[in-house]
C-alpha cells in the first residue's frame, strides 16, 4: 500500500533536485577557459559566480571584441575580475566596461582595487568607480604615482563598477595588455579597519600585476 506514494515522493525530490541545478549560479570563466567581450556580449544577462560573489550586468564600449574577460579568485572572499588583451594585440583608444558584483547574504564588499599591466612607451588614465568611490590610476607616473591603487568602498552587497580608460600609445608596441579589478568581502560585522584593507588589496594588486608582467 506504501509503494505508490514512496515512488510518488521520490519523483518529486528528483524533479526538485533537477530544477536546483538548472538555476544554479554558472561559474565565472577562469583564465584557462576565458570569454571573450563578443561571447559575452552574445549572452543576454550573462552573469556568472566566484567565490561568494555575482558578476552581472556587463556593458562593454570601445573594447575589441575578442578581448578577454575571465576571473581569478585568491579565496572565498577575493577576486580579481580581469579584462586583457586578445591575440597579443594591446589594448588601445578609450575603452569602457561597466559591471555589477554582489556578494551573499551576511556579507559586504568593503575594498576594491585596480592594477594596469602595461607595454611602454604608453600614456594611461585609468578610472574606476565603485559605487560612486573614484580610484584612479596614471600611467607613467604621474599625479596618481603608482600603477595599482586600492581604496574602500562603501559596504554595500551590491556594488556598481564603471570603468573608463584613455590609452595613448607613445611608441611602437606600446599599449595595454590588461585591467584588473579586484573585490574584496566581509562580514556585514566585524568589517577590518580601512587601512588594512586598503593595504591588503595594494599588495593583491601588485602581485596580480607583477604575474602578468612576467607572463
Amino acid at each position: 500500500m506504501t509503494t505508490k506514494p514512496l515512488i510518488l515522493l521520490g519523483a518529486v525530490a528528483a524533479l526538485a533536485i533537477a530544477g536546483g541545478e538548472a538555476n544554479a549560479q554558472e561559474p565565472c570563466p577562469t583564465q584557462t577557459a576565458s570569454q571573450t567581450v563578443a561571447q559575452i556580449e552574445a549572452t543576454h544577462g550573462f552573469s556568472c559566480l566566484q567565490g561568494n560573489m555575482t558578476f552581472s550586468d556587463f556593458r562593454f564600449t570601445g573594447l575589441p571584441t575578442n578581448a578577454d574577460v575571465f576571473f581569478a579568485p585568491r579565496s572565498q572572499n577575493f577576486v580579481d575580475a580581469l579584462v586583457t588583451q586578445g591575440s597579443a594585440i594591446p589594448l588601445t583608444g578609450t575603452p569602457q566596461w561597466d559591471f555589477t558584483v554582489t556578494t551573499t547574504p551576511g556579507n559586504v564588499i568593503a575594498l576594491g582595487a585596480v592594477s594596469v599591466s602595461f607595454f611602454s612607451p604608453v600614456s594611461i588614465e585609468f578610472l574606476s568607480t565603485m559605487n560612486q568611490t573614484l580610484v584612479a590610476v596614471c600611467i607613467p607616473h604621474s599625479a596618481c604615482q603608482t600603477d595599482a591603487v586600492a581604496a574602500v568602498v562603501p559596504p554595500a552587497r551590491n556594488v556598481t563598477v564603471a570603468n573608463s580608460a584613455t590609452i595613448t600609445p607613445g611608441g611602437t608596441g606600446g599599449g595595454v595588455a590588461g585591467f584588473t579589478n579586484v573585490f574584496g568581502s566581509q562580514p556585514a560585522a566585524g568589517t577590518p579597519e580601512p587601512m588594512s584593507l586598503s593595504l591588503f588589496g595594494l599588495g593583491l594588486a601588485g602581485l596580480a600585476l607583477a604575474r602578468r608582467r612576467r607572463s
